[in-house]
């Protein structure tokens, strides 16, 4: 946004009413926590038309018709080390967040007051929905991606999204009341009752908060505290990553399926959906950190990957990134939930070279379900003449569950559409995924 984008936006600064919810393009500002602003850390901005049209099409997900903004986004007001503050908009739930512009001495000067009540708050004018997102390019493997496959890419699973965990009043108060430092989150100087702080307790660890005591007294994330906690104070409700079917591939299973690609120097290996990126390192210190691609749809895993030393990470839902036969090995280890597994490799499969492979852990399940969806994959997988390896339970215990899991091996020379002579048209492989549209994840192992 330009200068007078930014002002104009700045001019809309509004009041929340008692319960935090405005007007449908009413946004959350977040104000520097700093003991200048006499409201505290929080204010909100009705939003501009430029911003709205912003959110149609040049952030990581635009607001569709009928949706709240400010279930989606929120405005962060940052202070640098030099004095200068700058605006951003920042993603609920998922991380993430786009500069919008700098401020000048005056307009903060300006903002200040209103929230002091030394200036009076400006009269708005309605402000029309977002508008359809444009077509954007996103790629993995330099594969073009049209305006529906980008909004499906980005958007945050449905399934997912549908069971956001919703924050109690009284937690929120005790949030919004904290402070963050860096990667440590401080609650406030009021005692809780016990089990007030049981509850805020739960929710700070699951979003990634360990409680340190000593000195330190906080809690502690492995990223930026605010990132971590303010999107969530914002919206008051959040996702962990096992809502997303994340739970990460134990060494030694990583090392199996890895081994059962049988990699060599120089070959282009694939993971989706790839979590921590047990597989891809893995596959790394084999065929080369330049030859590892990596898809992930949460932000905080995208982190870890890229400090992880691998180079080419692509942040978005793989289910929606269109399938390209380039890679010498796909190695995945997806969601399980509810058959959401089977979706995940049958989509994967198209994306390896006639003579590559697909190594996957997978659950059981599509074994015996007696779905479409299992039926099209037993198909697709008896006639790819698929190596399935059982893999007993407890497999996963150090990530969380003891679901049992099997390991499958397909070599792509016999996938339906590499082989004259298959008698599965290849079409009714494509089931397998619209099959799987409406399953729900669930929270089984990936990464």
């Amino acid at each position: 946004m330009d200068d007078s984008q930014i002002g104009e936006l700045l001019e809309r600064v509004c009041r929340r009413d008692e319960h935090g919810r405005g007007p449908r393009t009413q946004l959350w500002l977040m104000l520097p926590n700093n003991g200048k602003w006499r409201t505290g850390a929080f204010g909100a901005i009705d939003a501009s038309p430029t911003l709205m049209a912003m959110l149609g099409d040049k952030v990581i997900y635009p607001v569709a018709d009928g949706e709240r903004a400010d279930r989606h986004y929120y405005l962060d007001l940052v202070e640098r080390n030099d004095g200068a503050h700058d605006l951003y908009l920042r993603y609920q739930v998922i991380l993430g967040q786009r500069l919008l512009g700098g401020l000048s001495d005056d307009q903060v000067a300006t903002l200040r007051a209103r929230f002091d009540g030394h200036a009076p708050l400006p009269l708005l004018s309605a402000v029309p929905s977002a508008p359809a997102g444009r077509k954007t390019e996103v790629a993995v493997g330099a594969t073009p991606v049209d305006n529906a496959s980008a909004a499906a890419r980005t958007s945050l699973p449905a399934a997912a999204a549908a069971g956001a965990r919703r924050i109690d009043q009284d937690v929120l108060q005790v949030l919004r009341a904290g402070r963050t430092e860096d990667t440590r989150f401080y609650l406030g100087p009021e005692r809780l009752d016990p089990k007030l702080y049981k509850r805020v307790n739960a929710v700070l660890q699951d979003l990634g908060g360990r409680w340190k005591a000593g000195k330190t007294q906080a809690h502690v994330f492995e990223g930026p505290a605010d990132e971590a906690v303010a999107s969530v104070v914002a919206s008051g409700e959040y996702l962990t990553a096992k809502d997303f079917g994340f739970f990460p591939t134990p060494g030694p299973l990583a090392d199996r399926a890895v081994a059962a690609a049988e990699l060599r120097p120089g070959m282009t290996v694939l993971e989706p959906s790839a979590g921590h990126g047990s597989l891809a390192v893995r596959a790394a210190e084999i065929v080369g950190l330049a030859n590892v691609t990596a898809c992930e749809f949460l932000e905080r895993n995208v982190v870890k990957l890229r400090a992880a030393g691998l180079t080419d990470v692509h942040h978005g839902d793989f289910l929606a990134v269109p399938a390209r036969p380039v890679y010498d090995a796909v190695i995945l280890n997806p969601p399980f939930g509810n058959l959401q597994d089977i979706k995940h490799v049958a989509h994967a499969a198209r994306f390896v070279k006639p003579d590559g492979v697909l190594v996957a852990i997978m659950s059981p399940s599509w074994q015996t379900r007696d779905t479409s969806a299992a039926a099209a994959f037993r198909q697709f997988a008896q006639a790819s003449q698929a190596d399935v390896k059982s893999i007993p339970a407890g497999a996963f215990r150090e990530s969380g569950t003891d679901v049992a899991t099997v390991l499958v091996r397909m070599d792509a020379c016999n996938f339906p559409w590499n082989r004259a002579d298959a008698n599965l048209d290849s079409e009714r492989v494509d089931d397998v995924e619209a099959d799987a549209d409406d399953l729900e994840l669930a929270d089984l192992p990936r990464g």
